[in-house]
């Protein structure tokens, strides 16, 4: 998840649308194989991408034909385990993200699931807040592209 699924939500929700019909949260949960409360996360994850969706409990939910994901969800890149370090704010910031998916972790410690492209934007949007701790190929990365940044800022 979520690149892959988040897609496959939003096909499923453009064929409903198609269609002419509305597509419940229980129909989609079980095309895509997750509880209710997960598809309910999804949708929220599609709106915080920007997916317009319509919905109305008891009558179903419909979204736009054209509608698209952001292009980082749309490359179905394999995703990546990263643990971060991240501050109050820091866990706010991921949390709010709709690409990626915070498996677990308690205090300052988080272990975030999605694609390498959407790990390093958040970690650089995040600045100081969070810390790539693991694997030490992302954290690398991170660190060149934020100096990169810096350097271009400075000149």
């Amino acid at each position: 998840m979520p690149g892959s699924r988040l897609n496959a939500l939003l096909d499923a929700l453009k064929s409903a649308s198609r269609a002419g019909t509305r597509a419940t949260a229980h129909r989609l949960a079980d095309e895509l194989g997750v509880s209710v409360r997960t598809l309910y996360r999804d949708l929220d994850r599609l709106r915080a991408a920007g997916v317009a969706i319509a919905g109305k409990t008891g009558v179903g939910l419909s979204v736009d034909r054209a509608a698209k994901l952001p292009e980082v969800a749309r490359r179905g890149e394999p995703e990546l385990e990263a643990r971060m370090r991240v501050t109050v704010e820091g866990a706010k910031l991921l949390g709010a993200d709709p690409l990626l998916s915070i498996d677990r972790g308690r205090g300052p410690e988080r272990v975030v699931r999605a694609s390498r492209d959407a790990l390093v934007r958040a970690a650089l949007r995040a600045g100081g807040e969070v810390i790539v701790l693991a694997p030490e190929k992302l954290r690398r990365e991170v660190r060149n592209r934020a100096r990169d940044i810096a350097r271009a800022h400075k000149g």
